[in-house]
């Protein structure tokens, strides 16, 4: 596991059976893993972030297959695709911002708005507000037709 003595956060990810956990390498950097629930002993995949000191918070959507993690005091949400390949995640993207987060949280999908094709929402609280921080898909014809392939 994060042999740092720092925090540690873990998510399941049931219909792939994994769990992704976060925490602190023993040189202070911040560390995802990704592990089979059926082989424990040691992790799929071990990806060192960054070198910040806030704790990680993961995010599972179930639905997509996509990984959210951000950290406290930290203005970035990563975005992760979970595989099923020798590698078992892959980084999409980053949405960046300047103010840091005290706390994040997932949006149920029943809240989300599926005309602009929008298959997730994070909640960021700041100091003096609570940020939507809307995650879409490009597509074209989301406005005029359901997009079954998203919304299962």
């Amino acid at each position: 596991g994060h042999e740092g003595t720092k925090t540690q956060r873990s998510v399941w990810a049931k219909r792939r059976n994994q769990i992704v956990t976060t925490g602190f390498s023993k040189k202070h950097e911040r560390q995802m893993m990704v592990w089979d629930v059926n082989n424990m002993a040691t992790p799929l995949h071990v990806e060192d972030i960054d070198s910040q000191s806030g704790v990680l918070m993961p995010f599972v959507d179930e639905d997509t297959n996509m990984l959210y993690v951000g950290g406290k005091g930290d203005g970035n949400i990563r975005y992760y695709e979970l595989w099923n390949e020798s590698t078992p995640i892959t980084e999409l993207d980053c949405f960046s911002s300047s103010t840091p987060a005290k706390g994040l949280c997932l949006v149920p999908k029943t809240a989300l708005d599926i005309k602009s094709c929008e298959v997730s929402r994070v909640m960021k609280l700041e100091t003096t507000a609570c940020i939507p921080i809307s995650f879409k898909l490009p597509r074209k014809t989301a406005a005029t037709e359901f997009q079954e392939d998203v919304y299962p």
